[in-house]
């Protein structure tokens, strides 16, 4: 396995010996040293003010500047500046360079001030860019340098959390449980290792591991733009999956009042880095090999990030687990060494290899049984496996209650009753948690259809059961009786 350079590794861990700061947070602590997900700060990581800070080359840094004043045509330094996230302090230097270079030059300027000065390319500055169009495409925001990145995701690890068991319940009070559910959740949360949700179809399997998702992603983190290593560049942030947070809500300069044990000057925050709600990311049965490995584009000529890199710091869900394009072993045992070793290794195309943290909640939810889908040893691999079974009858009662609520329809019990009886009980068919709600969805239909607001009857639920069941249940008895409703005609 080859070991890449880390560049700049000296300045970059004197930068965090001065400027690092601990999550701030705020309010309720659960205990001594346990911090609450709901009131967690962004990692505060200050903007570097030299090149050494940045931790990127200097022939990287210029060639990202000349691309970004070749598609801008005349920018100013604080265009460039703004284009590339790196303070103007920083750039000055990278366009000093660049001028010694007779790469660019002055060709107006807006104000007095160096920062809008504005620059165009020379003959030689355009051939540059044109060979560096050719190495890579990418342009904009400064990547960050892997150590650097590794050191930041270790410092904002959800594992860093402890949740209790009334947290748990506070956010997973909109699902009905059974409470030895619960009860294993908790520890599997806590421990930060795999788990494994199995059972029957319909369940709550993947609103369960959702809801975990949601829980981790009411607090904050850093997510880079991009990573540098060994010259290569990873595309990291994807605004598909991860969600960015309102500048209200993330300060732009470290802030005593907030962070008290950052003792340095202040600086603001380093725009190379989005503040991002911790991801939670879900993959179906469309998951391929392809999209856990680094990701190259022949076209741009960078690499983008492989689902698990994504979602450090947060959750991943494999859903429909057994069902991908891959045999489940193969999958499995992709991930042994990332799940035992909390780092995983990712193939350059340049055939180098690099160490990144796999520091996430990973989940795996199936209603394929544990032993159709690999022998003894590859299961143990899989630290937490918790059967989500169908609900008992009054759990399956107080589902039908909230979703009729949050309906707006009112149900009588005997109403209840009778559809427990004779659609469950004499039918012999198992109940799933998923049943009421289409039940009622078809309530909805039949009513609209019908011309008039959706009510729970008799003769709507008999429609609404032959149409969520397919089996002709109407036709379980020829007529209710004791209260003048007639069944719908065959």
């Amino acid at each position: 396995m080859l070991n890449i350079v880390q560049r700049e590794r000296d300045a970059i861990n004197k930068t965090f010996t001065e400027l690092e700061t601990h999550l701030a947070v705020e309010g309720i602590q659960l205990e001594a040293g346990i911090e609450d997900f709901e009131e967690e700060e962004a990692f505060f990581l200050p903007q570097p003010h030299t090149v050494e800070e940045v931790g990127i080359s200097m022939h990287l840094l210029a060639e990202l500047a000349l691309k970004e004043i070749y598609f801008a045509g005349r920018p100013t330094g604080l265009d460039v500046s703004t284009a590339m996230a790196l303070p103007f302090s920083v750039i000055e230097g990278v366009l000093d360079f660049l001028r010694r270079e007779s790469l660019v030059v002055l060709t107006g300027s807006q104000s007095p001030q160096r920062q809008f000065y504005e620059y165009s390319l020379t003959d030689r500055g355009r051939d540059r860019v044109n060979d560096s169009l050719l190495h890579s495409q990418y342009r904009g925001q400064v990547p960050v340098p892997l150590v650097q990145y590794s050191q930041v995701v270790r410092e904002q690890s959800f594992r860093k959390h402890i949740i209790s068991r009334e947290k748990l319940q506070h956010n997973l009070s909109h699902l009905v449980l059974n409470q030895k559910i619960l009860n294993l959740l908790g520890p599997a949360v806590n421990s930060g290792q795999s788990i494994f949700l199995y059972g029957p179809s319909g369940n709550g399997k993947t609103s369960i591991a959702t809801s975990l998702g949601r829980m981790l992603s009411k607090s904050m983190m850093l997510i880079p733009y991009a990573v540098e290593v060994g010259g290569q560049i990873v595309k990291v942030f994807d605004p598909a999956v991860h969600q960015t947070v309102g500048p209200t809500q993330a300060p732009e300069r470290r802030a005593d009042a907030i962070y008290q044990q950052y003792q340095g000057p202040e600086r603001r925050r380093d725009m190379r880095w989005v503040i991002c709600k911790r991801p939670a990311i879900v993959a179906g049965g469309e998951l391929t090999m392809e999209r856990l490995e680094l990701q190259y584009d022949e076209h741009a000529n960078y690499h983008l990030a492989p689902l698990q890199m994504k979602a450090n710091g947060g959750l991943l869900l494999i859903d429909d687990f057994g069902r991908q394009r891959m045999p489940a072993r193969d999958l499995l045992n992709r991930w042994i060494v990332p799940m035992d070793r909390r780092v995983d290794y990712l193939t350059l195309h340049t055939g180098e290899t690099i160490e990144v943290p796999f520091d996430l909640l990973l989940v795996f939810a199936t209603n394929l049984k544990p032993a159709d889908l690999f022998e003894e040893a590859f299961l143990r691999r899989v630290r937490y496996k918790i059967l989500v079974q169908n609900p008992k009858e009054n759990e399956f009662r107080e589902i039908f209650r909230r979703g009729a609520k949050a309906k707006g329809l009112a149900i009588e019990e005997e109403l209840l009753n009778h559809l427990i009886n004779r659609f469950y009980r004499e039918a012999k068919r198992e109940m799933r948690a998923y049943q009421p709600w289409d039940l009622l969805q078809y309530v909805e239909d039949i009513s609209h259809f019908e011309g008039h607001s959706p009510q729970l009857t008799n003769d709507i639920l008999y429609l609404a059961a032959e149409a969520c069941f397919g089996d002709g249940s109407r036709d379980l008895e020829e007529g209710m009786g004791g209260d003048g409703t007639s069944q719908p005609d065959p």
